[in-house]
């Protein structure tokens, strides 16, 4: 509901990662939300939160999955092109 400020998204992505589960759940459905108003926005974060879960990164990815699945949820236009990705990394 209402519009999310584009600016909100970076420091969210960095709350996906907070100690409390409550802000990592918040956080993922705002990014969702953020990631469905802001469709441009949205294609980097999923690009941020795929490279999360490669073990390249250096990432623990555990915690980029909630935010994948609410922008599946919320936009879902934006993750059908990694499907087949997540299906493989599962």
């Amino acid at each position: 509901p209402g519009s999310a400020d584009r600016r909100a998204l970076r420091p969210l992505m960095g709350r996906l990662w907070d100690p409390d589960d409550e802000i990592r759940q918040r956080a993922a459905r705002a990014v969702g939300h953020a990631a469905s108003v802001h469709p441009d926005l949205g294609i980097e974060a999923v690009r941020r939160l795929m490279w999360a879960l490669n073990d390249e990164s250096a990432t623990n990815g555990v915690h980029a999955i909630p935010a994948l699945g609410e922008i599946g949820r919320a936009a879902p236009q934006l993750m059908a092109p990694h499907v087949s990705a997540l299906v493989s990394m599962s």
